[in-house]
């Protein structure tokens, strides 16, 4: 949460693999490239995280494996 109560969002590009589209309901694996990297270094394996589209949060999902520099 940021100083004035409003949760803290951080951004990545999504892009769907295995698949052309993610309509809403589906699921499928996703990549996500976060625009500040160190902000995500905390996040590992099994760990669920909150997506948005808009204001409103909108799935949930499972960190399935993480690449990259720690």
């Amino acid at each position: 949460m940021s100083g004035d109560g409003a949760p803290e969002l951080d951004f990545a590009r999504m892009s769907v693999e295995f698949a052309g589209a993610l309509s809403p309901g589906d699921r499928a694996p996703v990549r996500l490239l976060p625009l500040t990297p160190e902000r995500w270094r905390h996040l590992a394996p099994g760990d669920l995280i909150t997506m948005y589209e808009t204001s409103v949060a909108g799935r949930t999902a499972q960190v399935l494996s993480r690449f990259g520099a720690v």
